[in-house]
């Protein structure tokens, strides 16, 4: 794993990268989710 890293930093910094970017995304889509739900909670609060 290290020898590959070394011998190609380039690959190495796109894997993380890629990975960065799917955190990122998890995180987003988690707190969306999350605000999400609570609008629905608030509108259904309001109906009812």
């Amino acid at each position: 794993m290290v020898s590959i890293t070394i011998s190609s930093p380039k690959l190495f910094l796109s894997w993380w990268m890629e990975n960065l970017v799917v955190v990122c995304v998890n995180h987003l889509s988690l707190h969306l989710v999350k605000e999400g739900v609570s609008k629905v909670r608030n509108g259904m609060m309001v109906l009812v």
